[in-house]
Order: C-alpha cells, then sequence, then structure tokens
C-alpha cells in the first residue's frame, strides 16, 4: 500500500485487510509505505502495526510519488521471494470484499485484477482512462479494461523481470505494466470490485496538476513500449514520411543550390579542378566528389539522388538520439520543418557533416573491453571527426575543445591536431601546389642547364621560351590555390552579427572583429561544457553555433536541429515550430527577417541554459560571492575609518 497522507484512513485499511486474509488462510505480510507524509500517517501505522502483529511490515522512504513507491514495493517484495504481489491504495476506495474472488483464480493466471465498478469520475478523468486504454492496446496490445487500477494480483515468477525493468521515475507504472502483461501474453482474470467515495482526506494530483499528470504518463508509457522492435518499426515509418516530405519539399521549384551543384558537377566529371573553375563552391572536396557519384549513378535524377543521401543523413541523426533512448526528439528531428526544408528543397548537406561529427563524438564517448580497443575507438572517432569538418567545416572549433577533455596532454595535442591535418591535407591535391613543383622542375629543363627558374629567365635566350612557359603552365595553377583561400577559407555568409548586437557592449564589438570574437565565444563555451560527455558537447556545439555567429545564412537553421530537439521544452519545441514554420514558407536562398533570426538566436541561448543550467548556476553564485566579497571589505574599511 502507497502511503501519502492518509492518517484518517489508514488504520480502519490496514485492519480490513488483515482481517481478510486471516480468514482466507494465506500466509501474508501488508506493507504499508509511508511516502514521506507531512501527517501523523506514520505514526498510526506503527500504532496499527503494534496491535495487529508482526505481519504488517510499515516501511517509510522519502516522497517519490505514487509511482516511484508501488515500484519500490514491488522491487523489495521480489526480492525478498514472495510468490505473489497485490496492490491496493490507501484510501480505502476499494475493500478487500473481492479479494477473495481473485485469490481463487490465482492457480489458472497470472495477472488478475479488479474492474473499479460504481465509480464517479469526471468527464476529464474519463478521457484519461480512455487514452491511458488506448495507449497500452496500440503500442502493446489488447491488456485488462482499468489498466490503471489500483486492485492487481500478480505472479512474481511472471512479473519479476518487469518491476527492475521499468524506471522508478515512473509516473505510472501500473499502466505500463498492465501493457507489458499483454505484450508477454500472460493469462489475465477481470473481476467487478465496487468502488467507494472516499470519505476522508483529498485527491493530491486535480486540476492543472492532473493535465500534466496524465501528459506525463502517456508519454512514458508510450517511450517504454518504443524501446523495443516495435519501437524501431515506428521509427522507420516516421522516416519514411519524413523522407516522402523532403521529396515533396523539392518541388516548391528554382533553386540556386541545386543549380551550384549541376554546374560543380560538370567540372568534376570533365576533369577539370573546382577550384580554378567557380566561385560557387565553398567546401571541402568530399562533397564535390559526392555530387560526380551521384550524378553519374543517378543520371537525370539527379537531385532525386541528393535528397535521398540527405533524408538518409538525417535518418542516421535520429537513429543515433532513438539509440540513445531520446525517442521524443528522435521523432521531432525526424519531422522538423527545418530539416525537411533544408535537405528537401535547399539540399543543403550540413546534415551530412553533422552525421559524420556526431558518430565521432560517440566514439569518443564510447567504453571498451580492453584498452587497446577503447584506443581504437578514440582515435577512429578523431579521424571521422576530421572527415567532418572535410564535408563542411560545421565542427572546426570542435578539436579545440577537445584539449578541455580529462586525458594526457599528449592524446589532447593529436586530437585537436589530427582532424585539422585531415581538413587542410584534403585541399593539397586540388590546391595546385604539388603541380606547380613539377612544373618549376620543367622550366629548369627547358635549357638543359643546372640554373634555377630566376637566373634561368634572365637569360636573353632562354627568357621567352621560360616566360611564355611559365605563363602557360604555371601561372594558371595559382588559380584553385587562390580559389582556395578566397572562397573556403576567407568566405563569409550573410553578416548579421544578431549576438554581438543584442548582448555585447558596442566598445567591445568595435575593438574586436566579429570573427574573432566569435571564436572566443566558441572556445570559451568548450570550457564550461567540458564536463559534458563528448556527445552532449556535440549538440552544445550546434547551439552555440546557431546563436554566436556573426553571419547567417538559411541553411545555418538546420545545425541546431537535433539539439534543439533534444533540450525541447520549451524553447526548443517552439524553434521548430515557429521558426521551422517560416522557414518553410520562405522561398529563395536568402535570410529571414532580422525579428525571426533574434527569436531564433534566444530560443537557442535557451537551449544552452537547459543544457549547461548547473555551470551557469555555479558561476553566477561564484560572481555574487566575490561581489558580496567586495562589497562587505569596503564596509570593514569605511567601520575602521
Amino acid at each position: 500500500m502507497p502511503v501519502y497522507n492518509e492518517q484518517e484512513a489508514i488504520g480502519p485499511t490496514l485492519e480490513k485487510w488483515d482481517a481478510a486474509l486471516n480468514r482466507l488462510g494465506i500466509d501474508y505480510e501488508i506493507r504499508p509505505y509511508d511516502d514521506g507524509s507531512r501527517d501523523e500517517s506514520m505514526k498510526v501505522m506503527l500504532q496499527t502495526a503494534q496491535r495487529l502483529g508482526p505481519q504488517i511490515s510499515v516501511r517509510q522512504k522519502p516522497n517519490g510519488g505514487h509511482g516511484n513507491t508501488i515500484l519500490t514495493g514491488y522491487r523489495e517484495a521480489t526480492a525478498d521471494g514472495f510468490d505473489w504481489i497485490f496492490q491496493v491504495d490507501s484510501d480505502d476506495e476499494m475493500g478487500p470484499e473481492k479479494f477473495g474472488e481473485l485469490w481463487a483464480q490465482r492457480n489458472d493466471h497470472d495477472f488478475l485484477v479488479g474492474l473499479r465498478e460504481g465509480r464517479r469520475q469526471t468527464l476529464f478523468r474519463r478521457v484519461i482512462s480512455f487514452a491511458s486504454r488506448l495507449c497500452v492496446k496500440m503500442f502493446y496490445g489488447k491488456s485488462v479494461w482499468d489498466v490503471n487500477v489500483p486492485y492487481r494480483l500478480m505472479r512474481v515468477s511472471a512479473f519479476g523481470g518487469l518491476y527492475s525493468r521499468i524506471p522508478l521515475t515512473s509516473f505510472a507504472p501500473n499502466v505500463i505494466l498492465s501493457g507489458l502483461a499483454a505484450q508477454s501474453r500472460m493469462r489475465c482474470f477481470e473481476t467487478r470490485v465496487p468502488q467507494r467515495n472516499r470519505t476522508t482526506g483529498e485527491v493530491s494530483i486535480k486540476n492543472w496538476r492532473l493535465v500534466k499528470a496524465a501528459a506525463k504518463s502517456f508519454w512514458q508509457t508510450v517511450s517504454f513500449s518504443l524501446d523495443s522492435s516495435r519501437g524501431w518499426c515506428v521509427f522507420a515509418c516516421v522516416s519514411a514520411i519524413s523522407m516522402i516530405c523532403k521529396f515533396c519539399a523539392s518541388m516548391k521549384g528554382w533553386n540556386f543550390d541545386f543549380e551550384s551543384y549541376m554546374i560543380v558537377s560538370d567540372i568534376v566529371s570533365s576533369g577539370k579542378n573546382v577550384y580554378a573553375e567557380t566561385y560557387r563552391y565553398n567546401y571541402g572536396p568530399i562533397w564535390f566528389l559526392t555530387l560526380d557519384f551521384i550524378k553519374t549513378l543517378f543520371g537525370s535524377h539527379f537531385r532525386e539522388g541528393i535528397i535521398l543521401l540527405l533524408s538518409l543523413a538525417d535518418i542516421g541523426i535520429a537513429a543515433m538520439l532513438w539509440r540513445r533512448k531520446l525517442f521524443a526528439p528522435a521523432l521531432i528531428f525526424t519531422m522538423s520543418n527545418i530539416s525537411i526544408h533544408i535537405s528537401g528543397f535547399h539540399n543543403q548537406f550540413d546534415n551530412l557533416a553533422i552525421l559524420f561529427a556526431f558518430a565521432a563524438l560517440a566514439l569518443l564517448d564510447g567504453s571498451s573491453k580492453t584498452e587497446q580497443g577503447k584506443r581504437a575507438k578514440n582515435w577512429l572517432g578523431v579521424a571521422l571527426l576530421g572527415i567532418s569538418i572535410t564535408i563542411k567545416h560545421i565542427f572546426v572549433f570542435m578539436p579545440f575543445w577537445l584539449l578541455f577533455r580529462q586525458m594526457a596532454w599528449k592524446r589532447r595535442i593529436l586530437c585537436c591536431a589530427i582532424p585539422l591535418m585531415i581538413f587542410l591535407g584534403s585541399f593539397v591535391p586540388y590546391s595546385g601546389i604539388l603541380d606547380m613543383n613539377l612544373h618549376k622542375k620543367a622550366v629548369r629543363a627547358i635549357s638543359k642547364t643546372n640554373l634555377t627558374c630566376s637566373e634561368l629567365v634572365r637569360l636573353p635566350f632562354h627568357r621567352k621560351a621560360a616566360g611564355r612557359y611559365y605563363r602557360e603552365n604555371i601561372e594558371p595553377l595559382k588559380h584553385p590555390f587562390i580559389g582556395i583561400v578566397k572562397n573556403v577559407f576567407l568566405y563569409r555568409s550573410m553578416p548579421t552579427e544578431d549576438f554581438n548586437r543584442c548582448f555585447l557592449p558596442k566598445m567591445i564589438v568595435r575593438a574586436i572583429p566579429s570573427t574573432l570574437l566569435f571564436a572566443m565565444l566558441m572556445v570559451g563555451l568548450g570550457f564550461f561544457s567540458r564536463k559534458a560527455s563528448c556527445f552532449t558537447s556535440g549538440l552544445i556545439y550546434t547551439l552555440g553555433l546557431f546563436a554566436f555567429t556573426p553571419a547567417m545564412a538559411m541553411q545555418y537553421y538546420a545545425i541546431p536541429c537535433a539539439a534543439a530537439a533534444v533540450f525541447w521544452w520549451p524553447f526548443g519545441i517552439a524553434y521548430h515550430v515557429v521558426a521551422g514554420t517560416l522557414l518553410f514558407f520562405q522561398y529563395g536562398f536568402t535570410v529571414l527577417r532580422p525579428e525571426v533570426r533574434i527569436f531564433a538566436m534566444f530560443m537557442m541561448l535557451g537551449c544552452l541554459y537547459k543544457a549547461l543550467r548547473t555551470e551557469i548556476i555555479a558561476i553566477c553564485r561564484m560572481g555574487i560571492g566575490y561581489l558580496a566579497t567586495i562589497f562587505r571589505s569596503k564596509r570593514s574599511v569605511q567601520k575602521q575609518k
């Protein structure tokens, strides 16, 4: 029996059940659990137990709620070796009159419950009961009619392993147990039990608290069912719907980004260097090689191939959230207007870089049975992070965040340097530097002498030939290098600087360049999030990147999508709904209106607060303590004077 503030009802209730069980000749123990009552319930229970005998075993625990209390009782009774567990509430609304009927049927059944007869409840409670029943039927299978009834007899050999699976934080574990009984195809028995109106005390959960409790119970029941093969089927169905939505979004019309992809893929297929031929490409070489592969594979359905790849990347990110039991975030992210629009219409590939980065961070978090396996995962994660930056340099600050991790300094430096070296090294074959060295040797060979290039050009006889060769062969090779520097490393998107204008003093903004300010903020954020797991740090990174960026383009809204889904209440859901809806109806490759950008930035700052709440509160306390110390020292100096 879970007991909370039932001082008037608990004594007579214990007496009734003790007498009824005695008459049936059962070897039993009654365990009333005081859940941190604020009245005299504990005192009354102890007095009643002293009067009735040792079969009344009074337990006390800190307040954890009804669900936590009954789960604690189930687990302790299972551990103590009981064959059957019966649970009933302590308010005496359902008495022991019908228990004998349940007990008589126990040999042929595993799960025996009472149906509340004559129950008076409001319309809203009826709706909640119907929703609970429908939820169990949809996600678990056909079960007992009253799925949350507090009058249930359970065979421990059938239920014992299920009690430990349900989290102690569950609000209504009885609903989940009813579902698991259906899922396990247990033998169930139901009988009608009259329910009396409460004569003492009052219901603790009502009005708005009842609405919140119902919503919490519903989602916990659904979430528990999703942690199974049935859940992966739900995930697959939602992912398929999301992919269809992305293909529908591609029908909105002309797209500047896809036009650029056509130009780039034509350059690659003709064997030319992208960085020397067009300014409309600002990323690493992995993506233009991917574009060439997709065009070769899909031909005239080039755009559909891109959308398919980007949809699979989104599904991969959602699957990583799902595996971490973040079911709501995975579903929110999968069906987000933002990810549908950016992947489907704009065909921007930020999600592909994010997928590789999240996979890298998950590997860095991963454990292994052997130290060798752990090191292999670590270096594989570092390499994947470098590939992510090479696809699109979203996570270019993440290697510096690894410097703040708790590991040997040599390992920290390597973890920082290797991804950046992979990123920079990927440009070398396309920069023209290697070819320039080869052609300089050819210039020397023109005169068949050992003169250097500068000496060769000074000779009257060879000047014309060397100069012509230099102009025709060496100078064109400078163009890809210049293109990489100008269009990749020095490229800036639409300048907005919303965070700088809203939060930073004008003196600082004028004194420090916006790019440097951005880098300082990102590195500082890495320091404050150093105690979080690598995967959580990756989520925090995307939030900070969006909030602090001095230059905003349309595709940037896709970067914090997964993090906004993880920290979804209330800031993340507002971001997905409001910013996502406005973004979906925005045509062309432009930025949204300033008020929408600022709203989105504030939502991301709210998500950052949720992610780093402990650190932020600690910093505020330190600041207040420091100011208080200064104030006290000044007061003491004034008193001395």
